[in-house]
């Protein structure tokens, strides 16, 4: 059995993103077990962080039994497309679904 962190990982790679990109990801995951989940969760935080394209966005990322939601606000409407582009090309996802908004349309 794998014990648990004392520390969430997720929320340390968010700080160090929010530092790296200058702008805030926030992450949920639903269960600390190594499972297709992870490597899903994993592979959208690692084109997130290494997209400069994607810099100034918000953004929650939620994986559950290989369902993807991911929900905040981005600088500009092609963002979300670029999401679109590189979630949609991760093996493994069943679902994906997002409910992003335009920073520029909310002002």
């Amino acid at each position: 059995m794998i014990e648990p962190r004392s520390e969430n990982p997720f929320q340390i790679m968010a700080s160090a993103i929010d530092k790296a990109f200058d702008h805030e990801v926030k992450f949920q995951h639903v269960d600390n077990s190594l499972n297709a989940d992870d490597h899903i969760f994993d592979a959208i935080v690692d084109i997130i962080a290494d997209n400069e394209d994607l810099s100034g966005s918000e953004l929650e990322v939620l994986v559950k039994n290989n369902d993807v939601v991911l929900t905040g606000i981005v600088p500009r409407r092609m963002m979300i497309y670029l999401i679109e582009d590189l979630v949609e090309g991760i093996p493994g996802i069943k679902n994906f679904e997002h409910y992003l908004k335009v920073k520029e349309e909310m002002d």
